[in-house]
C-alpha cells in the first residue's frame, strides 16, 4: 500500500508543471476583432513602420473606432462588427505590405490578454 501511495504522489508531483497557466493569448484579426483597435501607436513603431504609415494606420484606427462598432441593443455596450472590421483590416494591410501585415498577424495571436 505504502508503495502505491509512494507512486501515486511521485506521478501526482511531476505532473504538477502541465497545470501551469499560461497567459491566454488572443487570435487573429478575423477572430479577434479587437486587434485593430487595440493596436497602438507603441505597437505599430515596433512593427518598423515608416511614419508615414504610422499615420496612415492610425487614420484607420481613429475612424475604425466608430465605423467597426454598433451599440449591442438596449445597451449602451459597444460590440465589434466583423464586416467592418474585415474592411479596415484590407485598408491595413494596403498600408502595411504582406511582410508587415503578416508580422502584425503575429502580433495579433500572440498579444497577451488583460485581465
Amino acid at each position: 500500500m505504502r508503495k502505491h501511495i509512494t507512486i501515486l504522489g511521485s506521478a501526482l508531483l511531476l505532473s504538477a508543471g502541465s497545470f501551469a497557466q499560461e497567459a491566454p493569448t488572443r487570435d487573429t484579426p478575423a477572430q479577434d476583432p479587437g486587434c485593430l483597435l487595440a493596436t497602438d501607436r507603441d505597437d505599430w513603431m515596433a512593427l518598423g513602420l515608416t511614419m508615414d504609415q504610422v499615420e496612415q494606420v492610425e487614420g484607420l484606427h481613429t475612424a475604425c473606432t466608430t465605423d467597426c462598432t454598433m451599440q449591442k441593443g438596449d445597451s449602451k455596450e459597444l460590440v465589434p462588427v466583423p464586416s467592418v472590421l474585415k474592411e479596415y483590416e484590407t485598408k491595413v494591410r494596403r498600408v502595411l505590405g504582406e511582410e508587415k501585415y503578416q508580422q502584425w498577424l503575429k502580433w495579433c495571436a500572440e498579444r497577451p490578454t488583460k485581465g
